[in-house]
């Protein structure tokens, strides 16, 4: 069947333009289709467009926070949230409902914009997902002002904890894939090189700041206010908090996860009818 799938794709390729498309041409689409996610004006992450009338896709931790009421995970949304797209145009959206009880736990939101959007990507499937096939990412990392892409390969697809939902584990399908992911990717789309359609949704880096370095960082911020120390006319605590913060937003791992798309696409699918 994936044999079949790949011929498909080829054809298609030709069949479009009459020739495959370069990695150029294929970022110059990708990036059409993204967008920042802005929470009270100040950019969060990356989203990308999935229909032709304002239909988003992001990580939800970009636009909120999960919770537990009852039998159900549901999201506490950010109350100002906006995208910017390649154009510079700022449109203010609000998120899709997902009839799923256990949605908020798979970290896949869908918003909604009231504006055209015709550039936007194309829902693929993970089944179709090789180990160590060729795959590309485009997003907004928090030290560059524009959009960035990277390209690596699947490193292994399994399943992880996302939390408990009525006394049942609940676990998220991901694809980790070797290429550097930095704090501002999450909600970027996770593109096959093939036929560059979205099988997953960029949702966390591997590497960074460890769990001591975050301990004293909680340390810092938990004694903000209870007196202040100066070295030569240096905090040294504002100092070390500074470090932290920075190599935290900043550094670049070299490996990351992506949720799977299946999460999303009944949602997608039932929104295009």
């Amino acid at each position: 069947m994936r044999a079949v799938a790949s011929l498909c794709a080829l054809i298609l390729a030709f069949s479009v333009g009459g020739h495959m498309e370069t990695y150029p041409e294929k970022i110059k689409h990708a990036r059409a289709a993204v967008v920042e996610v802005l929470v009270s004006g100040t950019r969060r992450g990356t989203g990308f467009c999935v229909t032709a009338d304002g239909y988003i896709v992001t990580a939800t931790h970009v636009v909120g926070t999960p919770e537990v009421k009852g039998n159900q995970a549901v999201v506490n949304y950010e109350p100002d949230l906006s995208v910017r797209f390649s154009d510079g145009r700022t449109i203010v959206v609000k998120s899709v409902s997902n009839p799923s009880l256990e949605a908020a736990f798979h970290d896949i939101t869908v918003l909604k914009a009231d504006t055209k959007t015709p550039q936007f990507l194309h829902i693929g499937t993970q089944s179709s997902v090789e180990d160590g096939e060729e795959v590309y990412m485009t997003g907004f990392p928090f030290d560059v002002p524009t959009a960035v892409t990277y390209r690596g390969n699947v490193s292994a697809q399994f399943r992880i904890a996302a939390g408990t939902l009525s006394g049942t584990p609940v676990q998220n399908s991901t694809i980790h894939v070797q290429m550097p992911v930095a704090k501002g990717f999450s909600g970027s789309p996770l593109l096959r090189m093939s036929d560059d359609s979205v099988v997953g949704v960029v949702t966390n880096k591997l590497g960074g700041i460890n769990q001591k370095l975050d301990e004293v960082r909680q340390s810092i911020n938990a004694t903000k206010g209870q007196g202040q120390v100066t070295i030569m006319g240096v905090d040294p605590n504002a100092a070390t908090l500074e470090v932290i913060n920075v190599l935290d937003n900043f550094l670049s791992a070299g490996a990351g996860w992506a949720i799977s798309i299946e999460y999303i696409k009944p949602v997608i699918e039932n929104l295009k009818k």
